[in-house]
């Protein structure tokens, strides 16, 4: 796919005026107005003539760069505003002057300019190159099922890991598949790692209502020219491309979203929908150790949860209140820390506390790893928790 969009400075991307001049944000007045003088003089017009078409357009646009750090730079109020802004911006910014756009910002851009069709035969070429790429069999999953409804009594270790190879496999798909699509929507499934946990159907469909409204603000702000506009006073410049003050949208729903967004957000949530019912497979097949199994014939109201995690042992402490009918996690004393931290279980064990250890399943959500682990644990022995249910 390919777009004709051109990167706008104050939407897609701000040009750092003190990178520009090669000084430090907090410089003083003087030094600013030499530093100001130096790079004037390198870029005046006489030293760019003769240099190569493409140096000379550089230096024609640090030129203009330039004078616009003079006109605001140099002023106190028009820096403190200038400043301002700069903090606000969570975007893409310029050191030279160079347009920058996100990659999402580009993706939105291409998405805009296709059908409907397009856009799902892009996805769809995506998704074959993917399952191509890592092997993907879904119908390794559906044999698995069958051989597991098959097997009486508890699962054999070889076929719960492959179980579980095969969940983990198909929401590896769903995930990368989810995250490509959120990003039209302005959502980043992996900066959380594409973790799913309880619930994860209503936890997306809260993110996209959220991105709607941000994306909704966005566009307003852009009709609005807000800063684009800024900067342009600012800099004493004419300001461009904004709209007449009858046209503009009176608030941010009134704003027309791209067609892509709502078909796109349906797609999402329907991935979501599957990746929470791989989820609930994996937590029924998930199976935590009890270290020294045959002394721990008793539920105890304590248990020590182990959670390994790169030859490392993170050790929490989890505590039933009978009283309240309640789990909650309590710091665990000196000694016992010294005994688990040395191996010695059976020590804990005798003193009226259960060990249990388990390994974080990848793309899980620790939290519900532990929730799961307790559950698994409290339903394994009979207890005062099991009057309370």
């Amino acid at each position: 796919m390919s777009s004709d969009y051109e990167p706008r400075e104050g939407i897609d991307y701000i040009v750092d005026l003190y990178a520009v001049v090669g000084a430090e944000k907090d410089v003083e007045s003087a030094e600013l107005k030499s530093l100001l003088n130096e790079r004037t003089r390198e870029y005046h017009p006489d030293r760019l003539e003769g240099l190569a078409p493409e140096f000379q357009s550089r230096g024609e646009r640090m030129a203009i760069l330039l004078n616009r750090a003079r006109n605001i730079l140099l002023d106190p109020q028009r820096r403190a505003e200038y400043d301002a802004i700069l903090k606000e911006w969570d975007g893409p910014i310029s050191d030279n002057g160079t347009p920058v756009i996100s990659i999402d910002s580009y993706t939105k851009a291409v998405a805009t300019n296709l059908s409907p069709d397009e856009i799902e035969a892009s996805f769809a070429s995506q998704r074959n190159k993917l399952v191509g790429m890592i092997g993907y069999k879904p119908g390794r999953l559906k044999l698995l099922e069958r051989v597991i409804t098959q097997t009486p009594g508890e699962l054999p270790d070889d076929l719960r890991e492959e179980y579980e190879e095969a969940l983990l496999e198909t929401d590896r798909v769903l995930a990368i598949q989810e995250a490509e699509r959120a990003k039209l929507l302005g959502i980043d499934i992996e900066k959380r790692r594409y973790e799913a946990k309880l619930g994860y159907g209503t936890f997306v469909a809260g993110e996209i209502e959220t991105s709607r409204a941000t994306e909704q603000e966005r566009l307003h702000m852009i009709a609005l020219g807000k800063v684009p506009t800024r900067l342009a006073l600012l800099a004493g410049e004419v300001a461009s491309g904004v709209y007449d003050s009858n046209n503009l949208p009176a608030r941010p729903e009134d704003v027309q979203l791209p067609p892509y967004f709502d078909l796109q957000a349906e797609k999402v949530r329907e991935l979501a929908k599957e990746r929470e019912e791989i989820l609930e497979r994996r937590l029924a097949n998930f199976k935590v150790e009890y270290p020294f199994a045959e002394l721990q014939t008793n539920g105890f109201d304590t248990v020590m949860v182990g959670i390994l995690m790169n030859d490392t042992t993170t050790w929490l402490c989890a505590h039933y209140d009978e009283e309240s009918g309640g789990v909650s996690t309590i710091d665990i004393n000196q000694q016992t820390r010294e005994a688990l931290d040395n191996g010695q279980f059976e020590k804990v064990i005798t003193a009226g506390k259960n060990v249990l250890t388990f390994v974080p399943l990848e793309q899980i959500d620790l939290r519900t790893l532990i929730d799961e682990a307790l559950n698994k644990h409290f339903n394994k022995y009979p207890g005062p928790w099991t009057e309370a249910d």
